[in-house]
C-alpha cells in the first residue's frame, strides 16, 4: 500500500491570470440591465453578480433570471433588506430566501451580501449555514492567494464617484495576485450617492480587461479560491498510474458548481531506491 501525504496537487491562482475583480450589483436596480446589457452581450469574458433582495425592486427579479444562462449569478440579499443584527428571524432573512430565489430562478445561490454592511456573530453564523462566501463594505481589501480569509467577511469597496480609485484598487490586486470586489448600485449616475454613469462603469470593466484580470462573479471567484485552501490540504494515496486524492468539502454546496477545477494532476513520482 502506498504511503499516504499530502502535496499531489498544484493548484492555479486566479484561473490562471494575475489577479481577479468582482463587480457586484445590488437590489435589481432595472438600470443595470438597461444600461449594460449590450455591454455584457459584447463582452462574454466579463461575468459579474447581481444581489437580489425582497426588500427592494423585487418586480424586476426575473429580468435577471436569464443572464444566469449566460454566466452571471444571482446572490442572496436577504429577504426584507433589514439590519440583520436586529432581526429576529435570521433564517427567514437568510437561509430561507436563498432557497426562495433558487427556487423562483432554478439556478444555484451561493453568495451572500449583508444589508447595509451590518454583521454579528449570529449573523454570520447563520450565512455560513447555506453559503460559500459574503461580502460586506469596509473597504476595497485585496485578498492574497495563499492567505485564507474569514469566508463570511469578504469586504468590498462601495463606488461613490471615484474612477480612479475602482481602478487603482484593481491595479493594486494585479501587483499583490490577489482579489478585490466592487460594489455597485444603480447604473445611471442617480440614486442616493452611489450610482455609477453607464460609461464610467464601462470604462472601469474595461480596464479590468486590460490589466487580465480574472473577471468572475463573486460566488465563482469565492468557489475556486475556497477549493484552493482544501485541495492543498488534501490527503492523498499513492496507486497505480498517480494518487487517488480524498478531501471534503466544507459545506452542503458543492464547490463544483460554480467553479472550475482549481487543479491540474501531477504524475506519481518514480519510487525511491533503497
Amino acid at each position: 500500500m502506498g504511503m499516504a501525504f499530502a502535496g499531489p496537487i498544484t493548484t492555479v491562482p486566479w484561473n490562471g491570470h494575475p489577479g481577479a475583480v468582482s463587480f457586484t450589483f445590488d437590489d435589481s436596480e432595472i438600470s443595470q440591465l438597461n444600461n449594460l446589457g449590450e455591454y455584457f452581450e459584447k463582452n462574454e469574458d466579463i461575468k459579474v453578480t447581481f444581489f437580489m433582495t425582497g426588500g427592494m425592486n423585487s418586480q424586476n427579479q426575473s429580468k435577471y433570471f436569464p443572464m444566469t444562462a449566460k454566466g452571471h449569478e444571482i446572490g442572496n440579499h436577504s429577504k426584507t433588506h433589514s439590519d440583520l443584527t436586529k432581526s429576529n428571524d435570521l433564517k427567514g432573512e437568510i437561509t430561507d430566501y436563498k432557497y426562495t430565489l433558487k427556487k423562483n430562478g432554478d439556478f444555484e445561490v451561493v453568495a451572500f451580501a449583508t444589508p447595509y454592511c451590518y454583521y454579528n456573530d449570529a449573523v454570520e453564523a447563520e450565512i455560513a449555514k447555506a453559503h460559500i462566501v459574503n461580502r460586506n463594505c469596509q473597504g476595497a481589501t485585496k485578498y492574497k492567494w495563499d492567505e485564507e480569509p474569514i469566508w463570511e467577511r469578504i469586504s468590498s469597496d462601495c463606488y461613490q464617484g471615484d474612477t480612479q480609485q475602482s481602478k487603482g484598487n484593481m491595479s493594486e490586486a494585479k501587483s499583490l495576485n490577489a482579489w478585490t470586489v466592487q460594489l455597485n448600485h444603480g447604473v445611471d449616475g442617480a440614486g442616493f450617492g452611489y450610482g455609477i454613469n453607464p460609461a464610467d462603469m464601462i470604462s472601469i470593466m474595461d480596464e479590468a480587461k486590460a490589466q487580465d484580470l480574472w473577471r468572475a462573479p463573486m460566488g465563482r471567484v469565492a468557489a475556486y479560491y475556497r477549493a484552493h485552501f482544501v485541495i492543498d490540504k488534501a490527503a492523498s494515496t499513492e496507486i497505480d498510474g498517480g494518487f487517488k486524492v480524498s478531501w471534503e468539502s466544507p459545506l452542503p454546496v458543492p464547490i463544483s458548481l460554480l467553479a472550475p477545477t482549481p487543479s491540474r494532476k501531477v504524475p506519481r513520482p518514480p519510487s525511491p531506491k533503497i
